[in-house]
């Protein structure tokens, strides 16, 4: 588990007036080889706050529908032992298509990501989708980055050292689930705000609904 500090150029929620109080946050990079999960503690006491950030990867030797059930299995076990207050999912890459022997792999990915998906309509847990995009340009500010640069921006703009990728990504996801629904801006950069705007909440109980973060006047 690793132990933030207030970085540089954050600003925090502050919620100290409520007492002892804990908002967990989960960001999701899924992958059928390694899904990155990574769970954001915000901790407001009486004498400030303290952040954690507990990150793991998911994985299985297994493969095809006995795959996809213990991958699932492991999931739920990280939801239940969480029970986070929302959560992020990367959505699809869609440039990213299989050709030739690749092309199943697609249809698998859909199928680990619909199951994610229907694991958390069924517990009711508010989820976003944050385009890939979108999460590049909230952590590093541009929506090109490379992993190297996203770990970096990780170091540099939050003060987190995650050299593995998709936990990494997973991080990141984690405090973009909290900016979303806590209403919070984490730095002014306009970049990280307008990220944080383009990702929509999937309404569970509304087919096809979406809604956009209310931001918190600080």
């Amino acid at each position: 588990m690793y132990a933030q500090c207030q970085p540089k150029g954050v600003r925090l929620l502050s919620l100290a007036s409520l007492g002892d109080d804990m908002n967990k946050y989960m960001g999701l990079d899924l992958s059928l080889t390694s899904s990155g999960v990574a769970v954001l503690n915000t901790l407001h006491t009486s004498k400030g706050e303290f952040e954690t950030i507990e990150r793991n990867l998911i994985k299985s030797n297994k493969r095809g529908v006995h795959r996809l059930q213990e991958l699932s299995n492991k999931i739920v076990r990280e939801l239940e032992r969480h029970n986070p207050a929302g959560v992020a999912i990367e959505g699809y890459a869609m440039g990213k298509g299989g050709s030739g022997s690749n092309s199943g792999r697609v249809f698998d990915i859909g199928e680990w990501g619909g199951i994610v998906r229907l694991t958390l309509l069924n517990r009711n847990i508010p989820t976003i989708l944050v385009p890939p995009k979108t999460l590049k340009m909230f952590v590093a500010l541009n929506g090109n980055a490379d992993k190297e640069l996203m770990t970096q921006s990780l170091k540099d703009r939050f003060s987190i050292l995650e050299r593995q990728n998709d936990k990494a990504d997973a991080v990141g996801l984690s405090i973009m689930a909290q900016a979303f629904f806590e209403g919070l801006d984490y730095t002014l950069h306009k970049k990280e705000q307008q990220a944080v705007d383009n990702c929509q909440q999937i309404i569970w109980s509304e087919i096809s609904k979406v809604r956009t973060r209310t931001r918190v006047k600080l």
